[in-house]
């Protein structure tokens, strides 16, 4: 038995394709540790939010077509980098007890980014909706 067969992870088809067992291999030969790539995760996916934002913020329709663009590949990069920190970490042997919030609270954050950056980028998007307390019942 492999030091990982007593791990329960989500089961993903990519996790088990030539060219996501070639990427972790070369990620962990280079010695870039997971918790490194779950940062990396998060910082793509701000580069989505803020892709998003800009669009919705933008007149040139062509502008617009490049930022959503890069808003979709930061969003397939973070989806990577969550797929290769758990492969480096437990294929390559590099789990540590930290490992577990950095897999878990980069994620957190990352898909805050995205949606944030998303919301903004609708023109009739109005935060004070989502930070104002409903009317209570006979004030005006």
């Amino acid at each position: 038995m492999s030091n990982h067969d007593d791990i329960t992870r989500r089961p993903l088809k990519s996790r088990d394709t030539r060219w996501a067992a070639a990427i972790a291999g070369l990620l962990t030969r280079a010695g870039i540790r997971p918790n490194v790539i779950s940062v990396a995760g998060a910082v793509f996916a701000a580069g989505a939010g803020i892709c998003f934002c800009l669009a919705g913020r933008t007149t040139h329709h062509w502008v617009w077509s490049v930022l959503l663009l890069c808003a979709a590949g930061g969003m397939q990069f973070r989806l990577l980098c969550s797929l290769f920190d758990g492969m480096v970490a437990i294929e390559g042997g590099f789990k540590t007890k930290a490992g577990e919030i950095y897999n878990e609270l980069p994620d957190r954050f990352s898909d805050a980014f995205i949606f944030i950056g998303a919301g903004y980028s609708l023109p009739q998007f109005d935060w004070t909706c989502a930070i104002s307390s409903p009317d209570v019942e006979g004030e005006e």
